[in-house]
């Protein structure tokens, strides 16, 4: 019994931290608000026709719709997952299907954005790319990418908000 609540435990930690993603607290995922607003004013910036950027919304919000159906179906296997491990008896082999097919669903999501993401690129002339692609590069999200791991994040520390230095160093970049 011991050796099974353990296998539970241990399967349910080793699905949590595979398959967890970045919150959306910080507008930096598409679907947040302020991400949309800002692409919107980049695009602008780069030259992009209000007709192009019309085309680029549509793309974006079929995207979007697309990778909320699948992140339904996500967690309804992993509320079925969650259920056949609370059993008294824990089929392995269901477990094991469900999780290849939650895998399988992300694999997917993948591939449905990564070519939404093209289909976007492509409607761009290669001097508006260029201007995107700056852009972005400039304005990289802080955090962990510092070799010294310093930044503002989403903790209570120095440089957190919340943290005790937060409202004397807010323009400060620790």
């Amino acid at each position: 019994m011991k050796r099974q609540i353990f296998l539970a435990v241990f399967f349910s930690v080793l699905a949590v931290t595979a398959f967890a993603k970045k919150g959306g607290m910080n507008g930096y995922e598409m679907g947040g608000g302020h991400m949309e607003m800002r692409f919107e004013r980049i695009l602008e910036e780069a030259g992009v026709s209000s007709d192009v950027r019309i085309k680029i919304q549509g793309i974006l919000l079929e995207m979007k719709k697309e990778v909320m159906d699948m992140q339904y179906q996500i967690y309804q296997k992993r509320t079925s997952m969650r259920e056949e491990m609370m059993k008294d008896q824990i089929d392995e082999g269901k477990i094991k299907k469900l999780i290849e097919e939650i895998a399988e669903i992300r694999k997917n999501e993948q591939i449905k954005v990564e070519m939404k993401k093209l289909e976007t690129i492509k409607l761009l002339t290669p001097e508006q790319r260029k201007k995107v692609f700056e852009f972005f590069a400039k304005n990289e999200p802080k955090g962990m990418k510092e070799k010294d791991m310093k930044g503002k994040g989403k903790g209570y520390g120095p440089g957190g908000k919340g943290g005790p230095y937060s409202m004397m160093m807010d323009d400060v970049d620790i």
